[in-house]
């Protein structure tokens, strides 16, 4: 059952179920693979976004849509929705990682990081991210949210940084 989608995909790229002729028959909605680019998408529309879990909208996993086990020398699950795994599952790796970073490249990814957040234009978006750092490590969380104070009051930007700062001041200022 799983060898032909898998070929097909191989082959053709993630949207080959839109191809009319692989396309089911007998339905009465459209085929969504929830993929907007890729080889073989006929189907241009601007949905943003196309991923599930967003402050913008986008798919909700639906539990009344799952398909009943099958017998094969045994009943066959299927994997679980999203979020409902443990902390270890989600966090672990990051956690690991953050760990075997020496104390220099932990400032540089948290540096990174909050200059990334600068960014950030919504709230809740910027909480959800402080919170999976938190999860991660409680320093990395902490080492990024003093870090973006930090720079959101000027401070601990770097020498170009504060070329640019001054450059762009210097042209709003002569308009």
């Amino acid at each position: 059952m799983l060898i032909y989608d898998d070929t097909q995909h191989h082959r053709l790229g993630p949207n080959f179920k839109k191809l009319p002729v692989n396309q089911p028959h007998g339905i009465d909605y459209p085929v969504n693979s929830m993929r907007t680019m890729g080889a073989m998408n006929t189907d241009y529309r601007n949905h943003y976004p196309n991923y599930s879990d967003s402050d913008y909208g986008g798919p909700k996993a639906d539990k009344s849509f799952v398909p009943p086990p099958m017998k094969v020398d045994g009943h066959v699950g299927y994997y679980p929705l999203p979020h409902e795994g443990s902390e270890s599952d989600f966090y672990q790796q990051p956690r690991d990682f953050w760990m075997i970073l020496k104390p220099d490249q932990q400032m540089n990814l948290c540096r990174n990081l909050a200059v990334s957040f600068e960014k950030i234009a919504g709230k809740s978006i910027l909480d959800k991210m402080m919170y999976h750092l938190d999860k991660i490590h409680s320093d990395l969380g902490q080492s990024v949210k003093d870090m973006l104070n930090e720079r959101l009051k000027g401070e601990n930007i770097t020498e170009s940084e504060r070329i640019v700062v001054n450059i762009a001041q210097e042209l709003l200022q002569a308009k």
